[in-house]
């Protein structure tokens, strides 16, 4: 009888063992799908995150070559170069409004007639 509840001590112990290998691969499962669910979330966020760096970075791109355009425009040679041609323009203004009041000073606002042949 002694080897008959040996026996069934060993059954008793090696099934508590089996269950609790079952219900740890049950624990085990479950945390794993856990883990792939917030693996899967951080996935989708950093796939979010990099098409918002790459639409950062193309408005960063777009702003740099805005700058440059601004930059050039800006220069010192091209509002030198600017400031002598708006010289030179009001210098032609003022050249032009003499010729205009010599000649109506000329004219005096009369007319007189042309005789016909």
């Amino acid at each position: 009888m002694e080897g008959a509840t040996i026996d069934v001590r060993l059954v008793i112990t090696l099934a508590g063992i089996f269950v609790s290998v079952v219900s740890a691969a049950a624990i085990a499962r479950q945390q794993i799908k856990q883990i792939e669910v917030t693996v899967n979330d951080f996935e989708q966020r950093l796939r979010e995150l990099d098409r918002r760096v790459d639409r950062s970075e193309s408005g960063i791109g777009v702003h740099e070559q805005r700058v440059q355009v601004l930059s050039g425009m800006m220069s010192p040679e091209t509002q030198e170069r600017k400031a002598r041609e708006v010289a030179d323009l009001q210098a032609r203004i003022t050249v032009n409004e003499r010729a205009i009041q010599a000649l109506q000073r000329l004219h005096n606002g009369s007319h007189p007639q042309v005789p016909h042949k």
